[in-house]
């Protein structure tokens, strides 16, 4: 299972190796350059879950939680 999160007008950066290491039920995050629809760029965050889980997204300014 994937889930991906678009922020725009964001660019992807690099992340250094391990920063994000393997967290049940995370198994793998990717960032990476996309194009939204429109042409806005975005940075596309990629994260594998290992398994199904139950989720909460919360956000605060800037910040997704």
């Amino acid at each position: 299972m994937t889930v991906l999160v678009d922020l725009r007008n964001v660019a992807g950066g690099m992340m250094p190796p391990g920063i994000l290491g393997p967290q049940a039920p995370v198994s793998h995050v990717r960032v990476e350059e996309a194009v939204a629809g429109d042409g806005a760029t975005v940075a596309r965050v990629r994260v594998k879950l290992a398994y199904p889980a139950k989720h909460r997204v919360r956000s605060s300014r800037n910040i997704i939680y």
